[in-house]
């Protein structure tokens, strides 16, 4: 039996207005146009209820019980690589016999009771582990070294660094992953397919520089790099694209701490060419804003289907030419300008983050300030290619303990959320540097609203 539209509730006071003025329900039902016996369940309602309003449904009964639901999100949150199959057994075991299907729609349906208390565990759903760079103490405090050196630098010192890297894009590879529109059962046809070859058909690796005035050069190197090719590069491709993007005088090198770029006697040459580079820390690949070139690049490429290496190649550098300049400069809400991701991975205190699992964006900006605030706009259908998250410190120690929790403000300040933190066991608030004295706290601008 087909579903009807429910009635309107307008429509259902009529039935009963001209019920009380003494029509039968044959007349009113021809006169609003309704069944006889839709009339007769309404009135009969009313006689009984006092109202025309719908009344509590019991639906199906939850599979889940709310101890149960809580046992889940509760497992999830301290081991988030359980798997469904693991979840369901851990149920069975408590008298609960539930299907993956049933785990997968209970950690996205979090009863609201739960949620005002833990909003972290609300949207949970089943996702891929993003890989990040593994940072040992050292490295974390080198991270944290760079980030506080350069904080207050002017837009201007950022326009004026040439950022470099090598990367590799293979033929037939990661590269070439795509989504496509198509019918059920039609995932082998030739036009919904990717082809592949053992260990990607060939590669080739590229090396490239950039600057918040556009693209330097890109060039392929065809065998394998050593301290000697590394410097004969250089000295080939970087002072043209410096010439070529009109660097200002006392323009800034970077490159990482790869041990062909701080071999003793390429730092001896870059001394002697007059070169500054700026220091690098160590395992900060996610630091350099060419990261974000090279995807664009490489989705670029796959995007041409290139058939064999003399293709890729040729493609490569042609879509490095039309990359648009957006990329190369894109300003960050107010008059702050950082051209790269920052990622501060403070000993067990920070994490990495997307700020949601369906973002398309593949980067985070975390940053640890000092006193004053600064904003950023974050994804959504612009153009940025990273997003910047920024937090705030006032010297306390760095021992975050518990979890986080989002809240609405009512200070009527322009930011609309402010993080709440659970520091040491209780609940500190943010007034958004009104003079209080919390240990930590996050602000984030996302475009007006999140």
């Amino acid at each position: 039996m087909a579903k009807t539209k429910e009635l309107s509730k307008d429509t259902r006071n009529k039935i009963v207005d001209l019920h009380q003025t003494g029509k039968t329900e044959s007349a009113i039902g021809k006169q609003l146009g309704v069944k006889k016996s839709t009339v007769g369940a309404i009135i009969r309602k009313w006689k009984t209820y006092k109202t025309t309003d719908n009344l509590p449904r019991s639906g199906a009964p939850r599979k889940i019980s709310p101890r149960g639901v809580k046992m889940i999100t509760r497992t999830v949150s301290k081991n988030p690589r359980i798997t469904r199959g693991d979840l369901v057994n851990d149920l069975q075991r408590a008298g609960t016999k539930v299907t993956k299907a049933t785990i997968s729609n209970t950690a996205r349906l979090v009863p609201p009771s739960l949620r005002e208390k833990v909003l972290m565990y609300s949207g949970l759903k089943s996702c891929n582990a993003r890989r990040v760079p593994l940072l040992k103490p050292v490295h974390v405090r080198a991270r944290l070294k760079f980030a506080r050196e350069h904080l207050d630098d002017p837009e201007e010192d950022w326009e004026n660094v040439i950022w470099s890297d090598e990367t590799k894009i293979e033929l037939f590879g990661k590269n070439s992953t795509c989504r496509v529109w198509r019918r059920k059962n039609a995932e082998l046809h030739p036009k919904n397919t990717i082809p592949t070859v053992k260990h990607g058909g060939g590669n080739i690796m590229l090396w490239g520089c950039f600057s918040a005035k556009g693209p330097g050069r890109l060039i392929r190197v065809k065998e394998r790099m050593n301290g000697a090719m590394y410097r004969e590069i250089l000295s080939k491709n970087l002072l043209p694209s410096a010439r070529a993007l009109k660097m200002k005088r006392g323009w800034v090198f970077q490159h990482d701490n790869d041990p062909k770029h701080t071999a003793r006697a390429t730092k001896e040459w870059l001394r002697k060419k007059h070169f500054k580079v700026l220091e690098w820390p160590s395992q900060s690949p996610d630091l350099n804003p060419i990261e974000n070139l090279w995807r664009e690049l490489k989705i670029c490429v796959a995007q041409r289907q290139p058939q064999n290496i003399t293709a890729l190649e040729e493609i490569c550098m042609e879509e490095w030419a039309k990359l648009p300049a957006t990329i190369y400069f894109v300003p960050l809400g107010h008059e702050d300008f950082v051209p790269w991701v920052m990622v501060i991975l403070y000993l067990e205190s920070w994490r990495f983050s997307t700020l949601g699992c369906g973002d398309a964006l593949p980067w985070v900006m975390e940053i640890l300030y000092h006193g004053s605030w600064r904003f950023s706009t974050l994804g959504h259908g612009d153009s940025l290619p990273w997003v910047m998250e920024i937090y705030s410190t006032m010297g306390h120690g760095d021992s975050l303990l518990g979890s986080w929790r989002f809240s609405t403000m009512g200070h009527g300040d322009s930011l609309l959320w402010v993080m709440e933190i659970l520091y040491l066991g209780s609940w500190r608030f943010s007034t958004l540097g009104h003079g209080d004295s919390l240990s930590w706290v996050m602000e984030i601008l996302y475009l007006g609203s999140w």
